[in-house]
């Protein structure tokens, strides 16, 4: 028979103790930290490989990768569907990334024919997945042109305090050609 699981039943059973022991499966070396675990990057690395940049935060239950991912921030799901693909050249879908951790973790699901209403949602899920056509609009922009005895009466040398603090020095806005109007202000 065919079971199905409920995506969010199987990530709230899964434990910070049981994410701990897939980290250390996948070769992430994990190291317990106050409010979450460090890891080896292995979201993008082979196992066992990469820096200690791959955090587990406890509170949110989600990943956070500071190296290399295009998409930093995920969920045990999605680091399994990137294990899947980095270690063991498999591209799996989120349903059956789901269902690897169910079945690994020993979690109930329900038998397909009950579940339509699940089936729905997870087509809708993977609608929502997929990448729309982005259409790519040419904008043109105009600059107005000002005559030169006009830009002859700004200030150059008047030191612009806000851009100053905004670390925008005077030589960038010499070469930029920032200046200050004293008639406007």
């Amino acid at each position: 028979m065919y079971y199905s699981f409920d995506k969010q039943k199987v990530r709230d059973t899964i434990t910070d103790e049981d994410v701990y022991n897939l980290l250390l499966e996948w070769g992430g070396e994990p190291e317990r930290r106050k409010d979450c675990f460090v890891s080896r990057t292995i979201c993008h690395n082979p196992y066992g490989e990469g820096s200690h940049k791959l955090y587990y935060y406890f509170n949110t239950r989600l990943f956070q990768c500071y190296s290399g991912c295009p998409d930093p921030s995920f969920d045990i799901m999605e680091l399994t569907q990137k294990i899947f693909h980095n270690q063991k050249g498999q591209d799996i879908d989120l349903n059956e990334a789901v269902r690897f951790l169910a079945i690994k973790f020993s979690i109930e699901g329900d038998a397909e024919g009950q579940q339509n209403q699940e089936d729905e949602e997870w087509r809708i899920l993977e609608e929502y997945a997929r990448p729309r056509e982005i259409e790519i609009k040419d904008y043109h922009a105009e600059m107005k042109n000002y005559d030169d005895i006009i830009l002859s009466r700004f200030n150059h040398n008047v030191l612009i305090e806000p851009w100053i603090k905004d670390n925008i020095s005077q030589d960038v806005m010499k070469f930029a050609n920032i200046s200050y109007f004293p008639g406007n202000d």
